[in-house]
């Protein structure tokens, strides 16, 4: 060790034996305490460039918990600009989560109630998701239903009903499935669901009622109504793959013995529910209408906008909330030849 190298206590040149404490150097004689001046017999603390006993550094610096007065330690928590025992800060200054009591020792969220845990005052404040149950944050979903949830629950999208936009969750919706060719329906629709050749039946027949009864007559009742899934939808319709189509009327026109003769069949999506199924067969039943009888009363925006007021009848005549997101979805529909087309037509009733 160089004897250039001073004594951190007196200034003088250090000689071959002195003593080191981190990074001061002291002659032997000089290994004392910067406050009580008495040699460093037992354990010590270097602070600012000098070294002290452990009792006479609190004493000198007043590090005393400002709750008990003890002495401190070499570790205390500092609290509004006291220094505390980390035993005395815990009991009696540690910010108190208002929901369930606990100590708040890292994040915490303040408003006029106090202080809350963040998790706390997620469960408490924010609105619950429809579907986990748990609060609402980051990215969230609303159907017209009033149900609001998670865009994502872990690594799956929530999806919404393809016929009534529930968001689709047990709770939600009574749970729901996808379907072969990709649309998703939910479990209440689901619970009335038009499948089997019966519920055809009797739907057709309500449908030709709910027409006959605003003037629709002579619309034939034997017409053969066939369930087709999405892609053979699009497939007759000659549309994109990824279109929505729900039904496709097919007039085939034939002489007979000089008479011409016009043979309908109607197509309809398989598995809506039978209010939905209603509104799209009464749709198809007004094209029959005006193919039977040789109508071209305009554009593809004209006939799709009367046919949809055939769809919106159905609706109309229907009280269920379900009847009511149908013809809103109708109100809404940006699509310029069946949305633009059937608002069109509805100002010429």
């Amino acid at each position: 060790m160089s004897s250039r190298q001073a004594c951190s206590a007196c200034g003088r040149a250090l000689g071959a034996r002195f003593l080191k404490a981190g990074k001061l150097a002291f002659h032997e004689p000089c290994f004392r305490c910067a406050h009580c001046q008495q040699v460093m017999d037992q354990a010590f603390t270097v602070q600012q460039g000098a070294i002290y006993h452990l009792s006479c550094y609190q004493q000198k610096f007043k590090l005393n918990c400002a709750h008990c007065a003890r002495s401190l330690g070499e570790q205390w928590v500092t609290f509004d600009g006291k220094k505390l025992y980390q035993a005395c800060y815990q009991a009696h200054y540690m910010p108190r989560c208002v929901h369930c009591g606990g100590g708040i020792q890292d994040r915490y969220h303040a408003d006029e109630c106090g202080h809350w845990h963040v998790a706390c005052y997620e469960q408490v404040k924010l609105e619950p998701c429809a579907a986990c149950g748990g609060p609402l944050k980051g990215q969230i979903l609303l159907d017209p239903w009033g149900n609001r949830a998670h865009a994502r629950h872990g690594s799956q999208k929530t999806l919404s009903c393809s016929v009534c936009a529930r968001l689709v969750s047990t709770k939600t919706s009574q749970n729901g499935m996808v379907y072969g060719d990709g649309r998703v329906i939910c479990g209440i629709c689901q619970i009335t669901q038009v499948a089997e050749p019966a519920q055809i039946q009797h739907a057709r027949q309500a449908v030709l009622q709910a027409l006959s009864a605003v003037g629709f007559d002579y619309i034939p009742d034997y017409l053969a109504v066939t369930l087709a899934d999405q892609r053979r939808m699009n497939q007759r319709l000659g549309v994109h793959a990824r279109s929505n189509s729900h039904g496709y009327t097919k007039t085939i026109e034939k002489r007979h013995n000089g008479e011409l003769i016009r043979e309908h069949s109607i197509y309809v999506l398989f598995g809506l529910p039978r209010l939905a199924f209603m509104g799209v067969l009464a749709h198809e039943l007004l094209h029959v209408w005006l193919n039977d009888r040789g109508l071209q009363p305009g554009s593809e925006q004209v006939v799709e906008g009367f046919c949809n007021l055939g769809t919106a009848l159905i609706y109309q005549n229907d009280a269920s909330p379900l009847a009511q997101v149908l013809l809103q979805r109708m109100a809404d529909d940006p699509d310029p030849v069946y949305g633009q087309g059937y608002r069109l037509m509805r100002t010429r009733l």
